[in-house]
């Protein structure tokens, strides 16, 4: 299972930190023994930091089917994961010109 965090670190002080969302991936099944199929569990928390202790939790479940489990790659799969729970969604005055963004540097770790 992969487990990814969200935390809002204003100014980057640690000791105010909150955790606005969580995502989990399963993988459940899958149609062969290079597919997988991914169960998704997203939670959303609103958090306000000016009312102490509030705390809503949005959830949303999702599933993911045929994913080729030798190409993608974890961060790749919480990429996809989330385009499904949370798509990004445009309106009809956006432009579909050009990418959203720019990458700026690429390196191997």
């Amino acid at each position: 299972m992969l487990r990814v965090t969200v935390d809002l670190i204003p100014d980057g002080r640690e000791e105010c930190s909150r955790t606005l969302g969580r995502m989990e991936i399963e993988n459940v099944a899958g149609e062969s023994m290079f597919t997988g199929t991914y169960r998704i569990v997203m939670d959303e928390f609103d958090v306000d930091a000016r009312v102490p202790g509030q705390l809503a939790t949005f959830r949303t479940f999702a599933t993911l089917d045929n994913v080729e489990r030798d190409l993608v790659r974890p961060m790749q799969l919480a990429s996809i994961a989330l385009s499904v729970v949370a798509p990004f969604k445009r309106t009809m005055h956006s432009s579909n010109d050009g990418p959203m963004g720019i990458v700026l540097t690429q390196e191997e770790v």
